[in-house]
C-alpha cells in the first residue's frame, strides 16, 4: 500500500481480520513503522494459511475459530491431526 496498492485480496483477513485492518488504518494515519511491525509479526500465521497448509489449513483454522471452514474439495484433505496443534499455534 506504500507503493501505490488501493487494496488486496488476503486469506489472512479470514483468520485475523482485525490485523488486516489494523495494519490498513496505521498506514493511512501515517504510522508505517507500526504498521510494517504488526505485518511482519503476522507474517508466520499468513505462510500458515497460504503456503504451510494452503486451502485445507486455512479452512482448519476457520473451523478452530469457530466459523465454518467446512471441508475443502475432494482434491485437497484436511490438515493430518498432527500438524493441527501446530498450525493453531501459529
Amino acid at each position: 500500500m506504500t507503493l501505490g496498492a488501493v487494496g488486496g485480496v488476503l486469506a489472512l483477513a479470514n483468520v485475523a481480520p482485525e490485523a488486516c485492518v489494523r495494519i490498513q488504518h496505521l498506514l493511512r494515519q501515517g504510522d508505517i513503522e507500526a504498521a510494517r511491525a504488526l505485518q511482519i509479526r503476522m507474517l508466520p500465521v499468513n505462510t500458515a494459511v497460504t503456503a504451510t497448509y494452503g486451502v485445507p489449513g486455512l479452512k482448519a483454522a476457520l473451523d478452530m475459530l469457530g466459523y465454518f471452514g467446512g471441508d475443502p474439495r475432494r482434491r485437497f484433505c484436511r490438515p493430518a491431526k498432527r500438524n493441527v496443534p501446530r498450525s493453531r499455534r501459529s
